[in-house]
Protein backbone atom coordinates (compact mmCIF):
# COMPACT_ATOMS: atom_id res chain seq x y z
CA UNK A 1 0.00 0.00 0.00
CA UNK A 2 1.39 3.42 -0.78
CA UNK A 3 1.08 6.25 1.92
CA UNK A 4 -1.17 9.21 0.91
CA UNK A 5 0.33 12.04 -0.63
CA UNK A 6 0.07 15.35 0.38
CA UNK A 7 -0.71 17.99 -1.42
CA UNK A 8 2.20 20.16 -1.30
CA UNK A 9 2.40 23.99 -2.01
CA UNK A 10 4.17 26.77 -2.19
CA UNK A 11 3.89 28.27 0.75
CA UNK A 12 3.64 32.23 -1.28
CA UNK A 13 0.51 30.34 -3.15
CA UNK A 14 -1.34 28.99 -0.44
CA UNK A 15 -1.33 32.28 1.56
CA UNK A 16 -2.60 33.43 -1.93
CA UNK A 17 -5.97 30.71 -2.08
CA UNK A 18 -6.57 31.46 1.35
CA UNK A 19 -6.35 34.99 0.53
CA UNK A 20 -9.14 34.28 -1.92
CA UNK A 21 -11.51 31.72 -0.41
CA UNK A 22 -11.28 34.40 2.53
CA UNK A 23 -12.37 37.55 0.21
CA UNK A 24 -14.86 35.55 -1.79
CA UNK A 25 -16.47 34.29 1.54
CA UNK A 26 -16.22 38.08 2.53
CA UNK A 27 -17.95 39.60 -0.51
CA UNK A 28 -20.48 36.58 0.02
CA UNK A 29 -21.65 37.29 3.36
CA UNK A 30 -21.26 41.46 2.83
CA UNK A 31 -23.85 41.09 -0.33
CA UNK A 32 -26.31 39.10 1.61
CA UNK A 33 -26.27 41.67 4.43
CA UNK A 34 -26.99 44.44 1.99
CA UNK A 35 -29.73 42.58 0.37
CA UNK A 36 -31.07 42.17 3.60
CA UNK A 37 -30.26 45.40 4.88
CA UNK A 38 -29.15 46.42 8.54
CA UNK A 39 -31.07 47.88 11.95
CA UNK A 40 -29.36 50.55 14.63
CA UNK A 41 -31.35 50.02 17.77
CA UNK A 42 -31.63 53.39 17.08
CA UNK A 43 -33.62 51.91 14.17
CA UNK A 44 -35.28 49.39 16.46
CA UNK A 45 -36.69 51.35 18.77
CA UNK A 46 -38.25 54.08 16.87
CA UNK A 47 -40.25 51.00 15.39
CA UNK A 48 -41.35 49.73 18.55
CA UNK A 49 -42.23 53.61 19.15
CA UNK A 50 -44.46 53.56 15.77
CA UNK A 51 -46.58 50.62 16.26
CA UNK A 52 -46.93 51.58 20.33
CA UNK A 53 -48.83 54.95 19.41
CA UNK A 54 -50.85 52.99 16.67
CA UNK A 55 -53.43 51.68 19.05
CA UNK A 56 -53.50 54.98 20.89
CA UNK A 57 -54.44 56.88 17.62
CA UNK A 58 -57.14 54.52 16.27
CA UNK A 59 -58.53 53.97 19.80
CA UNK A 60 -58.42 57.18 20.74
CA UNK A 61 -59.27 58.84 17.18
CA UNK A 62 -57.22 61.38 17.72
CA UNK A 63 -57.10 64.71 15.49
CA UNK A 64 -59.80 63.51 14.03
CA UNK A 65 -57.85 60.62 12.33
CA UNK A 66 -54.70 62.97 11.74
CA UNK A 67 -53.11 61.19 14.05
CA UNK A 68 -53.18 57.76 12.85
CA UNK A 69 -52.46 58.99 9.15
CA UNK A 70 -49.56 60.37 10.56
CA UNK A 71 -48.18 57.23 10.98
CA UNK A 72 -48.25 55.54 7.37
CA UNK A 73 -46.52 57.62 4.51
CA UNK A 74 -48.40 59.33 2.32
CA UNK A 75 -49.00 56.48 0.07
CA UNK A 76 -49.26 53.83 2.15
CA UNK A 77 -52.29 51.07 2.93
CA UNK A 78 -54.13 49.57 5.29
CA UNK A 79 -55.46 45.83 4.33
CA UNK A 80 -58.36 44.47 6.58
CA UNK A 81 -59.02 40.94 7.34
CA UNK A 82 -62.24 41.58 5.04
CA UNK A 83 -60.26 42.39 1.80
CA UNK A 84 -61.01 46.02 2.57
CA UNK A 85 -57.45 48.12 1.44
CA UNK A 86 -57.25 52.34 2.50
CA UNK A 87 -54.71 53.65 0.28
CA UNK A 88 -52.86 56.59 0.34
CA UNK A 89 -53.05 60.03 3.34
CA UNK A 90 -56.74 60.63 2.25
CA UNK A 91 -58.53 57.60 2.66
CA UNK A 92 -56.12 56.94 5.79
CA UNK A 93 -57.48 60.10 7.60
CA UNK A 94 -61.17 58.45 7.35
CA UNK A 95 -60.12 55.45 9.68
CA UNK A 96 -60.32 56.74 12.90
CA UNK A 97 -61.63 60.37 12.30
CA UNK A 98 -64.42 60.19 15.39
CA UNK A 99 -66.74 63.43 15.67
CA UNK A 100 -64.96 63.28 19.42
CA UNK A 101 -61.91 61.85 20.78
CA UNK A 102 -61.93 58.97 22.97
CA UNK A 103 -58.51 59.25 24.61
CA UNK A 104 -59.60 56.69 27.01
CA UNK A 105 -60.75 54.18 24.69
CA UNK A 106 -59.28 50.58 25.02
CA UNK A 107 -59.48 47.98 22.48
CA UNK A 108 -56.66 47.58 20.57
CA UNK A 109 -54.40 45.61 22.30
CA UNK A 110 -50.38 44.45 20.28
CA UNK A 111 -47.91 42.20 21.66
CA UNK A 112 -45.23 40.00 20.77
CA UNK A 113 -43.66 42.17 18.29
CA UNK A 114 -40.92 41.22 15.96
CA UNK A 115 -38.89 43.43 13.28
CA UNK A 116 -36.63 42.26 10.59
CA UNK A 117 -34.84 44.37 8.42
CA UNK A 118 -34.95 44.40 4.79
CA UNK A 119 -33.34 46.26 1.97
CA UNK A 120 -35.62 49.08 1.96
CA UNK A 121 -36.32 49.02 5.58
CA UNK A 122 -38.22 46.63 7.60
CA UNK A 123 -40.73 44.02 8.17
CA UNK A 124 -42.99 43.06 11.56
CA UNK A 125 -45.14 41.19 13.22
CA UNK A 126 -47.19 41.27 16.24
CA UNK A 127 -49.97 39.53 18.04
CA UNK A 128 -53.13 41.71 18.30
CA UNK A 129 -56.30 41.14 20.89
CA UNK A 130 -59.12 43.29 20.55
CA UNK A 131 -61.52 43.73 23.10
CA UNK A 132 -65.26 45.35 22.24
CA UNK A 133 -68.27 45.53 24.48
CA UNK A 134 -71.71 44.74 22.90
CA UNK A 135 -75.21 44.76 24.28
CA UNK A 136 -76.68 46.69 27.31
CA UNK A 137 -75.66 47.24 30.03
CA UNK A 138 -77.05 44.96 32.85
CA UNK A 139 -76.05 45.23 36.62
CA UNK A 140 -73.18 47.29 36.08
CA UNK A 141 -71.95 45.30 33.28
CA UNK A 142 -72.02 44.74 29.85
CA UNK A 143 -70.86 41.89 27.89
CA UNK A 144 -67.12 42.28 25.74
CA UNK A 145 -65.86 39.78 22.55
CA UNK A 146 -62.17 38.92 22.68
CA UNK A 147 -60.31 38.59 19.29
CA UNK A 148 -57.30 37.56 17.94
CA UNK A 149 -55.63 38.83 15.01
CA UNK A 150 -52.09 39.43 14.11
CA UNK A 151 -50.25 42.65 12.01
CA UNK A 152 -48.05 41.76 9.13
CA UNK A 153 -46.41 45.34 8.80
CA UNK A 154 -43.99 47.05 6.17
CA UNK A 155 -41.91 49.81 7.38
CA UNK A 156 -40.05 52.46 5.74
CA UNK A 157 -37.56 55.63 7.24
CA UNK A 158 -38.78 58.71 6.07
CA UNK A 159 -37.28 62.07 6.21
CA UNK A 160 -40.04 62.46 9.32
CA UNK A 161 -39.18 58.70 10.69
CA UNK A 162 -40.20 55.15 10.46
CA UNK A 163 -43.68 54.51 9.16
CA UNK A 164 -46.00 51.86 8.09
CA UNK A 165 -45.96 51.27 4.43
CA UNK A 166 -48.32 48.84 4.58
CA UNK A 167 -49.94 47.48 7.59
CA UNK A 168 -52.40 43.95 6.98
CA UNK A 169 -54.48 42.40 9.66
CA UNK A 170 -55.17 38.61 10.14
CA UNK A 171 -57.35 37.37 11.65
CA UNK A 172 -56.11 34.02 13.76
CA UNK A 173 -59.33 31.35 13.71
CA UNK A 174 -60.49 31.32 17.71
CA UNK A 175 -59.49 29.60 20.42
CA UNK A 176 -57.05 27.17 18.41
CA UNK A 177 -53.66 29.63 19.02
CA UNK A 178 -53.55 28.41 15.31
CA UNK A 179 -53.65 30.84 11.49
CA UNK A 180 -56.09 30.05 8.71
CA UNK A 181 -58.53 33.05 9.52
CA UNK A 182 -59.14 35.62 6.96
CA UNK A 183 -56.00 37.49 5.13
CA UNK A 184 -55.74 40.35 3.13
CA UNK A 185 -52.71 40.23 0.47
CA UNK A 186 -49.98 42.53 1.38
CA UNK A 187 -48.77 44.58 -1.43
CA UNK A 188 -45.92 42.92 -2.85
CA UNK A 189 -42.72 44.81 -2.26
CA UNK A 190 -40.80 47.16 -5.00
CA UNK A 191 -37.90 45.23 -6.35
CA UNK A 192 -35.13 47.90 -6.58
Amino acid sequence: MKPMRILQMNPTRFASLVAIVVGVAGLVVLHGQQRKGSLTPQDYIEIQQLVARYAYALDGGLEHGKALADLFTDDGEFHQQTGRVWRGRNELLTIANKTEETPNALGHFIMNHVIEPTAEGAIGKEYLITVSSFGDEKNGRTASTVTPYHYEDVYVKTAAGWRFKSRTVVERAPNTGRGGGRRAQPPETPKQ
